[in-house]
């Protein structure tokens, strides 16, 4: 008898291995349906048609950006090259004038000796009056290194005189300097 309770027993724990494997088959044909339902209303609203169009527009566009690209490689490039053109023109200048007698500094041509201007020696007026003006500068920096407002000099017609300054809140050393 007990024989027959335990051959009971395996009986009932196979069908209930059945049971939940027939419960598992009906929940994954379940979600299958439902996938398939999905998949039925997106391919119903999938364009066939409309997106071929877009996928054409979109290569057309992209052959169009790339012909564009390279002619505006091509037209940098010839930039470049007419650079380079004019160093060349400006070797042959500076060749040209250096054969004839001038002398003179090119950008891009062979160096040479350059002519520069004598300066015009300082007037001995303007000199003792920036002199002046220095000393006078000197002298106020010592005493007033906390002073918002120096003084402002300017030049007169009388070559070293000062007059005073004009009233302003806020002077700088340009302001001091300039005449």
């Amino acid at each position: 008898m007990i024989s027959k309770f335990t051959i009971m027993k395996s009986h009932m724990q196979s069908i209930s291995l059945r049971l939940q494997t027939v419960k598992s088959t009906q929940a994954m044909q379940e979600a299958m349906k439902g996938a398939a339902k999905a998949m039925a209303r997106m391919n119903a609203q999938t364009d066939l048609q409309g997106l071929n169009k877009i996928l054409n527009d979109f290569q057309k566009e992209n052959d169009i950006m790339l012909t564009k690209q390279e002619q505006m490689d091509e037209g940098l490039d010839e930039m470049f090259a007419a650079d380079n053109e004019e160093g060349k023109i400006d070797d042959l200048v500076g060749q040209v004038l250096a054969e004839i007698g001038i002398e003179t500094q090119l950008p891009g041509a062979k160096a040479g000796p350059v002519r520069v201007a004598e300066a015009e020696p300082a007037k001995d007026a303007d000199v003792d009056d920036l002199d002046a003006r220095l000393a006078h500068l000197k002298n106020n920096a010592r005493g007033r290194h906390c002073r918002t407002n120096p003084p402002q000099l300017a030049n007169t017609s009388t070559a070293g005189s000062l007059r005073p300054p004009p009233n302003h809140h806020h002077q700088t050393t340009h302001d001091l300097l300039d005449p």
